[in-house]
């Protein structure tokens, strides 16, 4: 039935699947498929409401971005900065290119708004550092470092998963590690373990908000790019501590038989051992 709705119901249906953290995979490669003449019936606040759904989702569909970058570049200036932010994180998050979409122009344009707020500067740091991953220009000097600042002064606290992590692996021998360490790229690792003789590994423990409600085992958009950024342009491997296998590792026995410390340690073992060769 995607064919009888209209833009807006196109934008909300996918939006509030996107909210709700519920990837239908049938209903947005179908949409994804719509052509070009009913695209063009998309306000701006469409077209971000669209991209954002799919990023958000971790859906990447060069397809459906190709269109939404070539109905971008035709309306620019009637963007938002909310809206603006938005649609360009999406597409540092499906890491989709599109010719003459972000031209020096545009990007300058990008750079003169001086109304965003702490969410759209925090979504325009990482389409910054899409641009760096794909060496291309990206925004002034001066928003710039104000992206950065607000991307590495929001709050962050640590959970007690992460905190449970970080106590069994300082009982392992020999492993040098911080906690909550700012990266050059800007983004917090919950764990950065050090090595001598290879890279270092930033280990990250996530709970359920760095994956889908509908497919809990796949990670959302925003954990994914995260991720790839980090990998990109910070020169670290990437090891992950999914909260289910934690929680199955330390809940095997009841509390305080002392043995789901040793398992926790294991794991961790094992986990570093694979990510770190």
């Amino acid at each position: 039935r995607v064919h009888t709705f209209n833009a807006q119901g196109i934008a909300n249906t996918v939006w509030a699947y996107a909210k709700a953290g519920c990837h239908a995979h049938t209903l947005f490669e179908a949409i994804a498929e719509i052509p070009m003449s009913r695209l063009e019936q998309f306000k701006p606040q469409n077209l971000a409401q669209t991209a954002w759904a799919y990023a958000t989702l971790g859906h990447s569909s060069p397809q459906l971005f190709t269109k939404l970058g070539t109905l971008t570049t035709s309306c620019w200036e009637d963007f938002s900065p909310y809206e603006l932010a938005n649609i360009l994180w999406s597409f540092a998050v499906v890491d989709c290119r599109v010719e003459n979409a972000f031209a020096f122009d545009r990007v300058e344009a990008i750079s003169t708004h001086d109304s965003y707020e702490e969410t759209e500067l925090n979504m325009l740091h990482q389409w910054n550092l899409w641009c760096r991953e794909r060496d291309q220009p990206g925004l002034s000097l001066d928003l710039s470092e104000r992206c950065y600042k607000t991307f590495t002064q929001t709050e962050r606290r640590s959970s007690l998963l992460q905190q449970n992590v970080a106590r069994v692996l300082g009982q392992i021998g020999g492993v040098s590690f911080e906690e909550e360490v700012h990266l050059p790229s800007g983004y917090t690792v919950d764990i950065l373990i050090r090595f001598n003789d290879r890279k270092d590994v930033a280990l990250e423990v996530e709970g359920p908000t760095h994956y889908l409600v509908s497919h809990p085992s796949s990670q959302n958009g925003t954990t994914q790019l995260k991720h790839r950024q980090m990998r990109a342009l910070d020169n670290v491997e990437i090891a992950v501590v999914p909260y289910w296998e934690w929680n199955e590792i330390m809940e095997t026995q009841p509390t305080g038989d002392g043995n789901q410390d040793c398992r926790g340690a294991d794991y961790l073992k094992t986990l570093l051992s694979i990510q770190t060769k």
